[in-house]
């Protein structure tokens, strides 16, 4: 993986830079970046073979799955910036001020909207709008289902109500929350303060916003050729029964005919 690790120690000074900048606030000490090359490996270190990158802020380390995003080329530098992203929070924030999905929502939104799950995204989230099933922001809070469709509809929830948060709010909104948790506020006081609402009123208003038309059309984008290829095969069953029934009514008349005879 020497090849690798010349790429990101090629692009790691710069995308450090551009972390820093977001929100004014230093990484500080060194990064070590660890570039696993068996995803079976990476899968018992992670302890999930959904993601592809993890960090460990305690350790200011980054581990990712290298041999899985060689499918994704273009990925590596979004997916160093994204951990980055991770460390730095956890650097300026209290352990426990942040809840997760607001983190992962940030992470996400400031690395080019990708977290540690590599998929299309949005599918997820518009089949659970459509059934009723959002989780709960309390219910990952500390933690995400293990569960990988549960896990990756808690990655694009949060992704989506930080977006609705920067489109209701104005792009400075997270950053403000984020200033009054490093200095030691209370989330909920936090969003309260900057947002003039509740953490549960803020939860309501980005249900609301995923309700209407709108989730049918991108749920038919995301599943569009599925969807396509499943009315393919109801017109063949239809027109096969079609077929069947036609031959059996002419036997009937046929034999009748004979009968008549």
């Amino acid at each position: 993986l020497q090849g690798a690790a010349e790429e990101i120690s090629g692009f790691y000074p710069e995308t450090r830079a551009a972390v820093e900048k977001v929100f004014g606030w230093e990484l500080g000490q060194d990064v070590s970046i660890v570039l696993v090359g068996e995803s079976s490996a990476f899968e018992i270190l992670a302890g999930t073979p959904e993601i592809v990158a993890y960090a460990v802020p305690a350790k200011n380390l980054i581990v990712i799955d290298y041999r899985r995003l060689q499918s994704h080329p273009f990925t590596l530098r979004s997916v160093v910036m994204h951990e980055l992203f991770h460390l730095l929070l956890h650097r300026h924030i209290p352990q426990g001020g942040l809840p997760l999905w607001f983190e992962e929502g940030v992470c996400q939104w400031t690395s080019d909207g990708l977290g540690e799950i590599i998929s299309g995204g949005g599918g997820a989230l518009d089949l659970a709008v459509i059934r009723g099933d959002l989780l709960p922001f309390r219910f990952i809070e500390r933690s995400f289902p293990r569960d990988p469709v549960q896990m990756k509809l808690a990655y694009e929830q949060s992704k989506s109500v930080v977006t609705h948060l920067v489109d209701a709010y104005g792009r400075d909104a997270p950053a403000r929350i984020l200033d009054l948790l490093k200095n030691g506020k209370d989330f909920d006081v936090a969003v309260e303060e900057v947002l003039g609402v509740s953490v549960d009123q803020l939860e309501e208003e980005w249900r609301a916003s995923l309700a209407g038309p709108v989730v049918w059309l991108r749920f038919v984008g995301h599943h569009f050729y599925g969807l396509l290829f499943a009315f393919a095969a109801v017109l063949s069953i239809a027109g096969f029964i079609r077929v069947i029934a036609r031959k059996r009514r002419a036997f009937r008349e046929y034999e009748n005919e004979q009968e008549a005879e």
